[in-house]
């Protein structure tokens, strides 16, 4: 996860941001998807999660960033979420 918002949080808008990830994590776990980190820091929270077929249960995914390592082509794909973007890298 990377970019830290700088400006400080209020109290209310940290409150929602932490329900929106306690509903999204509590979805995510029921559907016994593993998940990887959280991050609060940016306007919409983000949970990455690791490359499952069951992923798919989360509904249709974008493609947002293509990029390339020693691992080969890599897709970054995400989905809205109670509220967050859930992430996860898939390794082509």
């Amino acid at each position: 996860m990377s970019q830290l918002n700088q400006r400080p949080l209020s109290p209310s808008a940290l409150t929602l941001r932490m329900e929106a990830l306690r509903r999204a994590v509590n979805v995510l776990l029921c559907q016994e998807i593993q998940i990887l980190a959280l991050d609060l820091n940016r306007d919409t929270p983000v949970i990455e999660i690791s490359d499952l077929p069951r992923n798919q249960r989360l509904g249709p995914s974008a493609v947002y960033r293509h990029s390339r390592d020693a691992r080969g082509a890599i897709a970054r794909h995400q989905v809205q979420l109670e509220g967050c973007r859930v992430e996860w890298d898939r390794i082509n």
